[in-house]
């Protein structure tokens, strides 16, 4: 460790001074000296900008600069110095506290110093009374996850005010590798504030550099600069990059890594990184406590298929093995707990019980495997690194047929739609290459509506409304009874009810199964309720409008109104699934009706949404038929005004209204 430390003093006069001179100021790892802040870095803090050169921004980040130290397993020491200058009272707000969360058991987290600059030149520092070392408690308690090793270093700056500037260094050491003789990374050369200076730089011990593969990717501009050289027992490689914007984000982007210019770099392949990971979570999965054995053989026993028992083993660990991070040993940081600790406890966090659910696979005669995935953000296929967030699982019956399950989702006893396109590494003992989960289209996850709904002479509507659906549609029904209280699901249908009409009145409503957890039984969401003076008779006209057609039930379909809000985008439109629904709805009426006027019927068939609607009268009755599909979770950005054009067609659709004269007797 001495040895590294001195290596990194040495290096950082080589990589951030230039040219070693007594004349050289700068700030780097190391405490500065001085009391005052050198000219040179004022001017740079002057020189930086304000509101007007950046109208768009809360801050600018004059320069942050990353260095890593790698040893040959894996291992590393990571430094970090940043200079920013706040421009609003969002960005002095934002620029007042740092926060570093670590794992204990990991790493540990060196805050080197703290400081505000302010425009006299003068330079006050963060004492060690304003650094607090604690639990991170916040966020994680809602996840369920009490783990006592993850923890944040808390610095508060002193009181900012308009001028100042922010700088701050510290240094994270990992005392074992993720992976064992993985060297791998990745750097951003964008934010969400605009940055004058990025440097990120990375020491390789010389043994290893020959294995590493880089790719810059999204730079069309050029921004990133590279050199690397030797330098005693290290390979350095630099990458920089000058006057970076801001990246303004857009609601419903894909993640943003697809987008910002990086750099990736690593030492393995993915079947190596595969091999490397099951090296890691196989050996606690090892089953020694009869019990185990015993539930599976319980589980399996009346399951009259393969893919029974594997359902059944899986939704048997994502229910019955809650999830939730409690200390039990030192293995928190990526290795799951013994299975058969798992098991007892009857608790643990996605690496627990994917590796639970697989053992216990495997005691049942399955090929089974541990899976690493990302749900929220796109996975880079072109270097190997650990972009990976998630544990799942996948079984394969003895044709040959693959099965996924994520064990952490109690409701769904498949793999949830919400994992379209997105990327898997299954872990084996011989290597997998990285793979991506086909696009899940809406016929996997579409609503039904149905309402039944009768107006009396008087024009009252009444109506029972009943919504079920199948995949993530019948998931979302699921958590809606789940996790909402008595009083929250009223309010929820209560709103519902009052975009028919803000005089309607709920009447009575329900959520089967009692038992949500029941997945045999079909989950449906009835709604009853009541509009006084809905229609509008005039002497032998009605005049009315269907309640369904505002698709006011359909409870995915929001979605498509807040990711189309704007006219136009800078970049292209991501769902995080497709969705779809059926919705039928009869209104009796008091006489018989013909159509004066009724809305046309609709077809929209645009690559990425279809849509097609129906009236009908017969008699007394009216009848209502539509179905709405997104067809893609990705709208490419130019084809996005065609799809907004095509949406804006649909939510038109629900304005039609009927007016109906009355057929003689």
């Amino acid at each position: 460790m001495k040895r590294i430390i001195i290596t990194l003093i040495i290096a950082t006069l080589l990589l951030f001074g230039g040219c070693i001179s007594q004349k050289s100021v700068n700030f780097g790892f190391a405490r500065p000296k001085f009391d005052k802040v050198p000219a040179e870095i004022m001017a740079k803090i002057v020189n930086a900008g304000d509101a007007f050169t950046y109208p768009d921004a809360n801050s600018i980040i004059i320069e942050t600069v990353d260095s890593n130290i790698y040893n040959e397993d894996g291992s590393l020491v990571a430094y970090a110095y940043a200079i920013s200058k706040p421009l609003t009272p969002q960005g002095l707000k934002n620029e007042s506290k740092v926060e570093l969360g670590y794992d204990s058991q990991m790493m540990d987290v060196e805050i080197l110093y703290a400081g505000v600059i302010h425009p006299d030149s003068t330079i006050e520092f963060v004492p060690d009374s304003e650094i607090i070392d604690q639990v991170a408690s916040e966020g994680m308690a809602e996840m369920d996850i009490y783990w006592t090793n993850l923890r944040k270093k808390i610095v508060q700056f002193p009181q900012l005010y308009p001028g100042d500037a922010v700088v701050s260094a510290y240094k994270y050491t990992f005392k074992k590798p993720y992976f064992e003789g993985v060297i791998s990374g990745s750097a951003g050369f964008q934010s969400s504030e605009p940055i004058h200076h990025n440097r990120s730089v990375h020491l390789i011990p010389k043994s290893r550099a020959s294995q590493i593969r880089y790719k810059i990717m999204n730079d069309s501009k050029g921004w990133i600069k590279f050199d690397e050289y030797d330098w005693q027992d290290y390979h350095i490689m630099v990458w920089e990059a000058d006057s970076t914007p801001a990246l303004v984000p857009e609601i419903g982007m894909p993640s943003p890594n697809q987008f910002i210019p990086l750099v990736l770099f690593s030492n393995v392949s993915w079947k190596e990184l595969s091999r490397k990971a099951w090296e890691v979570t196989e050996p606690p999965m090892l089953i020694s406590d009869p019990a185990v054995t015993d539930m599976v053989n319980s589980l399996v026993e009346t399951c009259k298929t393969e893919m029974d028992s594997i359902k059944t083993i899986g939704l048997w660990v994502a229910q019955d093995v809650r999830y939730i991070g409690i200390s039990l040993g030192d293995k928190e940081g990526i290795t799951p707990h013994d299975v058969n600790e798992t098991f007892s406890a009857r608790a643990g966090v996605c690496k627990d019980k994917s590796a639970l659910a697989v053992a216990m696979l495997r005691e049942a005669g399955f090929e089974a495997y541990n899976v690493l995935t990302n749900p929220i953000s796109h996975i880079i296929y072109d270097i190997a690194t650990n972009q990976f967030n998630h544990q799942i699982i996948m079984a394969r019956t003895r044709s040959g047929e693959e099965y996924f399950l994520d064990v952490t989702v109690d409701l769904d006893a498949q793999l949830p739609e919400y994992y379209s396109k997105k990327g898997y590494l299954v872990l084996s003992e011989q290597g997998e290459d990285l793979k991506y989960f086909p696009l899940y289209g809406p016929q996997k996850s579409m609503g039904t509506i149905t309402a039944q709904s009768r107006i009396d002479p008087a024009g009252n509507l009444n109506s029972t409304v009943k919504i079920s659906g199948n995949g993530v549609y019948e998931l979302a029904i699921r958590q809606i009874g789940q996790f909402l209280e008595k009083e929250d699901r009223e309010r929820l249908f209560r709103r519902l009810v009052n975009q028919i009409a803000p005089n309607a009145h709920l009447l009575n409503f329900s959520i089967e199964p009692e038992n949500i957890k029941d997945l045999s039984i079909p989950a449906e969401i009835t709604i009853e309720y009541e509009v006084p003076d809905y229609a509008i008779p005039a002497g032998d006209y009605l005049l009315l409008s269907v309640p369904c057609a505002q698709n006011t039930f359909n409870i995915t379909a929001g979605v498509l109104e807040e990711y189309t809000k704007l006219e136009e985008r800078k970049y292209p439109l991501q769902f995080m699934y497709t969705i779809g629904a059926n919705t039928t709805e009869t209104i009796e009426l008091p006489s018989s009706y013909g159509s004066k006027s009724i809305p046309d019927k609709l077809e929209i068939n645009n690559p990425y949404f279809n849509y097609n609607m129906e009236y009908k009268i017969e008699e007394n009755i009216v009848k209502y038929r539509s179905t709405l599909k997104l067809m893609d979770i990705d709208i490419p950005l130019r084809h996005y005004a065609d799809f907004r054009k095509a949406y804006t067609k649909y939510k038109n659709a629900e304005k039609g209204m009927l007016f109906l004269t009355r057929e003689a007797q």
